[in-house]
């Protein structure tokens, strides 16, 4: 008797929720498809203003020549905007002795650029300014510099060489692209800090690791808001993550985090995303295409803000 009316309790609970489905079901179909075809309404699709490509230039660089046959069909699908991630491949000036042998000549890179420009593509430099600065610290002469003298990805923010390359950096690449078109947005990296008050002059500090990241940030924006001033600091919001205190206010103004991540199954924290609204302007979202299931396949893309 007692399991007769569970059944039918259980047999209730299920058509509920079938005609719950099937109402929203309805309901979704007269919003998105009231014309009963399989296409989705204009209204309803998602406007961004910024739809970008991430060129990581680190590896494999491609041929200006390459890059500039793919703008035609990138605007086609969509796309408005290219984060140009140069590592070693930007024509730094020769006293910095960090560009490429096979690095991009000033002429070519400008004529791509311009280029870019004109079909309406934003362009987004991007010069790494604490982690993943492998191309400068494995040189010898830049060898004093490491965080750590056992790894090369980490540069050190307390040495007072280590903030001097950093501005010709973005001072060179600011002027390159200010020349060509109004510079809007820079990129300066900052994720992946995995080496991070290790050496002695950090430690003398006696500060924490986020103090210590904080401070080089702001050391680094308020060098980009000098030299250009209405252009918006963007930063790889990784290190931010997972913090229990609040965010520095002095950061914000003019700064912006890209929350990204390409692993197979992605797990977004709607905590973090919650804090850096309210705290930051505009929050970026950096997916991944390329079937992104392993670390040699993952290359990210933007869907932009």
């Amino acid at each position: 008797m007692m399991a007769t009316k569970s059944m039918k309790k259980a047999k209730i609970i299920i058509v509920t929720i079938l005609i719950c489905l099937l109402i929203i079901n309805i309901f979704l179909g007269s919003v998105i498809n009231n014309d009963k075809s399989t296409k989705v309404s204009k209204d309803t699709a998602i406007k961004l203003p910024y739809v970008v490509v991430h060129i990581d230039l680190k590896g494999s660089p491609p041929k200006l020549e390459y890059m500039e046959s793919l703008l035609q069909g990138l605007k086609e699908h969509g796309v408005n905007g290219l984060l140009v991630e140069y590592e070693d491949m930007f024509p730094f000036d020769q006293n910095l002795a960090i560009t490429a042998k096979n690095s991009y000549s000033c002429i070519g890179l400008k004529n791509f650029l311009t280029k870019a420009a004109h079909l309406g593509f934003e362009i987004i430099p991007l010069i790494q300014t604490f982690g993943h600065m492998e191309y400068i610290l494995k040189l010898q002469q830049y060898k004093h510099l490491r965080e750590d003298p056992s790894y090369f990805d980490s540069i050190c923010p307390s040495h007072p060489e280590s903030i001097v390359l950093i501005k010709k950096m973005l001072e060179q690449v600011i002027y390159f692209h200010n020349n060509i078109s109004t510079l809007k947005f820079i990129h300066i990296g900052c994720d992946e800090v995995y080496h991070i008050n290790k050496c002695t002059l950090c430690r003398q500090k006696r500060l924490v690791d986020l103090d210590i990241f904080v401070n080089h940030l702001q050391s680094v924006i308020g060098f980009v808001k000098e030299i250009s001033p209405d252009t918006k600091v963007l930063m790889w919001d990784d290190m931010f993550r997972g913090i229990n205190s609040d965010l520095p206010k002095t950061i914000l103004h003019d700064t912006e985090p890209v929350y990204w991540d390409y692993k197979p199954k992605i797990t977004i924290s709607h905590i973090d995303l919650m804090k850096y609204r309210r705290k930051f302007q505009n929050i970026w979202i950096a997916s991944a295409f390329k079937g992104a299931d392993d670390r040699r396949s993952a290359t990210r893309s933007w869907p932009g803000y």
